[in-house]
């Protein structure tokens, strides 16, 4: 089996290229082929927990991934038939940096034990996650990032080809199952697709919607994998289809589908496409992953509106819950008892 995370670049870059994974057996062969970079520049690369493509710098991609909650490092100097072996003791996603030539290419190979691309129950399993490319070099030592900068391209590791993930090993839904997220988007057309299922007996639930389509025409969102330059075809359309949609006077669409999938965990890694109505011999219109997606930030604390706040000194802030409140206290018991002689001063006045 293999998979594939077609890299895109984000806000003002020009890095794009693929990051291609090949089952082994007992190992994850990997290779990165990238152009756009500036020439004979190194830069950060590592797969990422999130695969949710939705911001456009890549900041919904969170941190790397770590489900072991190591350290950051980078792979030792060692190779194994011109491939970088991936370290065990670190992040499962650091790979380290790669290094342009003059032309800003790239090309680099890593071999991974602890990554899989069959067994949902791994700890390694990485489809659905995210991969980005950073601003710098990664310095190997700065806790937790490497110090590499900001993000210049993204993409989202998805099956290619025939999907041989063993089923057995995809749990129900349970109340920890992820939600999961696929962005498409063509320069016109964008849609984004959102599942959600929280429990077993409950169907797996997509929401989507669609801009800048063509106006009142009827699409299929298809679920398929990824193949290279592979058209819509007639069996994505017997076995594949979600949901048929007709977009507006707008070209918009928005709207639920039900699917009978097992958990938001099967549907990791696979690709969502909108196709013509006929789906056959038209290529899709759209298509992109889906990957884990980045939970929702919380919502901001919001002050009272019956009482005036209390400045907390940032020496307090930083301490202990207890010294804060105690200075919180004394901070309002101080303004109370101004207030109230402010208070004495005005009656006395009238007197």
């Amino acid at each position: 089996m293999s998979a594939i995370a077609l890299i895109v670049p984000t806000v003002n870059s020009t890095i794009s290229g693929q990051l291609l994974l090949q089952n082994g057996g007992n190992f994850v062969g990997l290779t990165a082929t990238l152009t756009g970079l500036a020439p004979n520049t190194t830069h950060g690369f590592h797969i990422h927990v999130y695969g949710d493509a939705s911001d456009p710098k890549g900041l919904n991609m969170g941190g790397h991934f770590n489900p072991t909650n190591a350290s950051h490092g980078c792979p030792a100097a060692s190779d194994n038939n011109g491939a970088v072996v991936v370290s065990t003791a670190y992040h499962f996603g650091d790979l380290g940096s790669v290094t342009s030539d003059a032309t800003g290419a790239v090309s680099k190979s890593w071999v991974a034990s602890h990554l899989s691309l069959v067994n949902a129950k791994e700890l390694g399993f990485v489809l659905g996650r995210g991969v980005i490319v950073h601003a710098v070099a990664d310095d190997c030592t700065t806790q937790p990032t490497g110090n590499s900068g900001a993000r210049l391209a993204q993409g989202v590791i998805a099956v290619q080809g025939a999907n041989t993930v063993d089923a057995a090993t995809i749990p129900d839904a349970a109340s920890t199952d992820p939600q999961a997220i696929a962005v498409l988007n063509n320069g016109k057309l964008s849609s984004t697709v959102v599942a959600t299922k929280k429990n077993p007996s409950d169907a797996l639930s997509l929401a989507f919607n669609v801009t800048g389509a063509s106006v009142a025409t009827a699409y299929k969102l298809v679920q398929t994998t990824y193949n290279p330059g592979k058209d819509g075809s007639a069996d994505d359309c017997s076995t594949g289809v979600v949901g048929t949609f007709v977009t507006d006077a707008q070209g918009s669409f928005s709207g639920t589908f039900q699917t009978k999938a097992a958990s938001v965990k099967s549907i990791l890694g696979l690709t969502y496409a909108i196709a013509t109505d006929n789906c056959k011999g038209d290529a899709y219109v759209v298509y992109g992953a889906i990957g884990v997606k980045s939970p929702p930030s919380p919502p901001p604390s919001t002050a009272s509106t019956t009482s005036t706040p209390v400045a907390v000194p940032t020496s307090a802030a930083s301490a202990d819950p207890l010294t804060a409140t105690k200075n919180l206290n004394s901070a309002s018991i101080k303004n109370a008892a101004s207030s109230l002689f402010g208070l004495f001063v005005s009656i006395f006045a009238l007197m």
